[in-house]
């Protein structure tokens, strides 16, 4: 590098900084972004070498953007919360990498995890991408002989960067908050935001209503921050049409999701299309439960007259070219179940695209006429068409995977998902629960239908269980393949390869001790998908499921038995690849 290099910051447009570099040294730079650069909203930081002649490679500077960092000095302003603005309150652009949210509650019943279930949907979804942490904390509103909370307590519990803090309950059970805000009367499912009394940089959330059922409504409202909020600080919801606060998009899958699983387009939502020579591509989304299984695909199409014999449709998958279909007979021409293969190394474990791409171009071409002549052409892909999913044994169970990609807990569209809470239920397993759900809302792009049930109470559908490994129900224990050892020890059995003549097969077992470890495990209760997410206490529970939802942990998740220390970097999995090559079938 000569010595005459600069490098330079720039940002607006406008150069900020400039430092001179020395050949073969070291450089420590600090500067200062003027506060007329730092409007409201992302900016884009310029760090540019400048003084260097041409493009050489010899010349070059490396910057650490791992130590490299930005140190700001604010001071918070006065709060204007709205509804129509709360993602002001739950902020993507936050300074800290873990955001964390306070939401309060004085009762834990079945119904109250429904609400900040639906609650913690909402917040991660307004939070996008950023890896919300959610404390539950107990609200003591009752009085008698213990010293009920009140706005103080609340805000002192409060972290140092939150500014808002959550409350839920019904009407009857906040009356003391209520009071100290002004909100006397509640007679509907109600979402309401105003500032905190007091300090006027912080807010306060209120989701309640008269009874239960009117909480959990405001908490689904809340959820989908889709909705035409008003520019107000006050919503009450009569009721809410259909499913129109649930986003879940619809996933062609069977009951048992990794058998062999055959469908029309038409399951993706997919409808008949008829296009011409300037149609665009074709997407449509697809849906792979199962792991490492290959798709054949079966097109029906036809296709007018006037093709140039260079016509054709190219299939893509995933952005892979996997094949072509030739448009090039000069009468036109119909294509019935046009086989179309794609191996498994071009599938992912959740959601796939499907592209397919014209290529129309007419037979003869005249130069003025040549748009109305490539608009003539015309081409239709039907409904009908079907994909098929090919691999897969019974012994494949639901691939976590497909969780950590998508958000996928193993529910269709409106299906609901049974969250078991083993009860005693404490702040800190609310607070694990509740984190897991806003990533699980941001890996999906939208909300979904959960209910709280016992053990007992459990519906048809898949089984979403968090809590302590010795909390869980037994049954739940017994399909996950646990079971409680001697001397604090745990014993984990489960089979790897199917069994010959019909036997049942050999699970492979060993004992562990829990330790200060997260455990994520996947199996099958009553033809159902279930997810579990453990550790030895609901302390250590809470932060690995803290830690798990950081950047760089979940995308680990895979196979169907994790595990990972609540500090770690490491997820270790166990899932179908540690299976013998013959227990695929034709998997691969």
């Amino acid at each position: 590098m000569t010595s005459t290099a600069f490098l330079e910051a720039e940002t607006g447009n406008e150069e900020i900084a400039q430092f001179k570099t020395t050949p073969d040294s070291k450089l420590s730079a600090h500067f200062d972004i003027p506060v007329a650069h730092m409007a409201s909203g992302f900016h884009t930081l310029v760090l540019r070498l400048v003084g260097v002649p041409g493009d050489s490679g010899t010349n070059w500077l490396q910057i650490n953007t791992r130590e490299s960092q930005f140190r700001y000095l604010t001071t918070p302003q006065p709060l204007n919360p709205q509804l129509d603005h709360l993602d002001w309150l739950f902020d993507r652009a936050s300074l800290d990498y873990h955001p964390v949210v306070s939401v309060f509650a004085p009762s834990h019943s079945s119904w109250a995890v429904d609400a900040e279930s639906y609650v913690a949907e909402g917040v991660g979804l307004r939070y996008q991408f950023l890896p919300v942490r959610i404390n539950v904390h107990d609200l003591t509103v009752q009085g008698g002989s213990q010293r009920t909370d009140d706005l103080t307590d609340i805000f002192a519990k409060l972290p140092q960067q939150s500014r808002i803090a959550v409350l839920i309950g019904t009407a009857t059970s906040l009356q003391p908050i209520l009071h100290q805000l002004g909100q006397i009367k509640v007679a509907h499912a109600t979402i309401a935001v105003q500032v905190y009394p007091g300090h006027p940089d912080h807010a306060i959330l209120l989701i309640t209503g008269a009874d239960a059922r009117q909480v959990v409504l405001a908490a689904r409202t809340f959820a989908n921050p889709n909705l035409a909020y008003p520019s107000a600080r006050h919503l009450q919801i009569d009721r809410v049409s259909g499913n129109a606060d649930v986003q879940n998009p619809a996933i062609p899958i069977s009951t048992v999701p990794f058998h062999a699983t055959e469908y029309p387009l038409a399951v993706t939502g997919f409808k008949t299309v008829t296009i011409n020579g300037f149609s665009g591509p074709i997407n449509v989304r697809v849906w792979n439960g199962g792991w490492q299984r290959s798709v054949e695909l079966r097109l029906n199409l036809v296709y007018s007259a006037g093709m140039a014999p260079t016509s054709d449709v190219n299939v893509l998958f995933n952005g892979a070219l996997e094949g072509s279909i030739p448009l090039n007979a000069p009468s036109g021409g119909k294509y019935i179940k046009y086989a179309v293969s794609i191996p498994s190394s071009e599938t992912r474990t959740g959601w796939n695209t499907l592209s397919l791409v014209p290529n129309l171009i007419p037979a003869a071409t005249h130069d003025f006429l040549y748009n109305a002549e490539r608009a003539n052409l015309q081409l239709s892909i039907y409904a009908n068409s079907t994909l098929t999913w090919q691999g897969g044994n019974s012994l494949q169970q639901f691939d976590l995977t497909a969780l950590s990609n998508s958000g996928f807990l193993g529910a269709k569209a409106g299906e609901v998902v049974n969250l078991v809470v083993p009860e005693p239920r404490d702040s800190q397993m609310l607070s694990a629960v509740a984190t897991l759900l806003a990533k699980v809302a941001q890996r999906q792009g939208g909300t979904f239908l959960i209910h709280a049930e016992s053990p007992q109470d459990i519906d048809n559908g898949p089984i979403l269980a968090v809590g302590p490994l010795s909390s869980l129900p037994i049954a739940l224990q017994r399909a996950l393949a646990l079971k409680e050892d001697r001397d604090g020890l745990w014993r984990y059995s489960r089979p790897l390869q199917p069994a010959e003549d019909g036997e049942l097969p050999t699970a492979e077992g060993y004992s562990f001790a829990p330790g200060k470890h997260g455990y994520a495990l996947s199996a099958r209760f009553d033809g159902y998908p279930l997810l579990a997410f453990t550790a030895p206490n609901s302390a250590t529970l809470r932060s690995a499921i803290h830690h798990l939802t950081s950047f760089g942990m979940w995308p680990q998740l895979r196979g169907f038995t994790d595990w990972w220390r609540a500090d770690g970097k490491t997820i270790h999995a166990i899932g179908i690849a540690n299976a013998p090559f013959y227990a695929f079938g034709t998997a691969g």
